[in-house]
């Protein structure tokens, strides 16, 4: 509990710093600078780094104030943590993120009850439509997701199609780990140098890099993740700690599951250390502590 709170604190802090830098452009701290071209990223060089990161912190954050019965003033500490992070995860302009956070919240709130979802669906709904109604920065990364005449949405969908000409190719094995970029630069050379890196949908990604033998090795590997988390889950109080611990956790990897069909983050080191470092203590739970 103490290393989970430690993480809270950290992360919550960093937070905290990029949204008065936000506020006030003109503060300078000792640490990289949290914004950049009007993206709040944290510590990282990529918003979608910070996207990612701050995502996972939330659902964390919040399954916890869900299902972990503890002191008052401890839920008080909880919701500010998760406002926090919630305005730093709109400020990074994520729109994978804003998808797949909305989503998983959600699905939690479902978990917890139908109150709960009701309420957090009529909250949920006002936040987006003030957003969207009043001029923000924020504004136009929402309406972009719907915006047929979107740039980087018309060029997701270009990669998309470059992707599945070459999974039609190597179905089953796939091109080779590491090849999409030079296959693509060999036969596309009218894309932007910032969509030959990655197709921008893990899915697709690993599809076409290692087919479908890869595809199902990726998926054996996190369904065990998910099953083992889910099954210390069930055997456990559903008011403690440790279950709140491992829905957060569990429910993190498929908040990762839904960005990655707009992005391919889940397979970078910062996602895999912060993800890994959270599955390990879950999954350290002791046997005693079992049913």
């Amino acid at each position: 509990e103490k290393v989970i709170w430690a993480l809270l604190i950290s992360a919550s802090s960093v937070c905290l710093m990029g949204i008065i830098q936000c506020a006030v452009p003109t503060i300078v701290y000792p640490l990289r600078r949290q914004l950049w071209d009007g993206a709040f990223m944290g510590t990282f060089h990529s918003r979608l780094f910070a996207g990612g990161f701050i995502s996972i912190i939330s659902i964390q954050i919040f399954s916890m104030i869900l299902f972990w019965e503890t002191k008052i003033y401890k839920k008080v500490v909880l919701w500010l943590f998760f406002i926090l992070n919630m305005v730093a995860l709109l400020l990074t302009m994520g729109r994978s993120y804003y998808i797949s956070t909305v989503i998983v919240l959600l699905f939690l709130m479902f978990l917890k009850g139908w109150k709960w979802f009701t309420r957090g669906s009529i909250v949920s709904a006002i936040i987006i439509v003030t957003l969207i109604s009043f001029p923000n920065p924020v504004n136009t990364r929402i309406k972009s997701i719907i915006d047929s005449n979107d740039i980087s949405r018309n060029a997701r969908i270009s990669i998309w199609k470059i992707s599945f000409d070459l999974i039609k190719e190597n179905p089953v094995t796939g091109i080779g780990k590491g090849n999409w970029e030079k296959h693509v630069r060999e036969r596309y050379n009218n894309l932007t140098d910032g969509l030959y890196a990655h197709p921008h949908n893990i899915w697709l990604y690993i599809l076409a890099e290692t087919g479908i033998i890869g595809l199902l090795f990726f998926l054996l590997f996190w369904g065990t993740v998910i099953r083992h988390l889910l099954w210390t889950a069930g055997n456990i109080d559903k008011n403690s700690f440790i279950y709140a611990l491992n829905i957060g956790v569990a429910s993190s990897i498929g908040n990762l599951f839904i960005a990655g069909f707009f992005e391919s983050m889940i397979t970078t080191l910062v996602i895999l250390l912060l993800h890994s470092f959270l599955i390990g203590i879950s999954l350290s739970v002791k046997m005693d502590s079992v049913k």
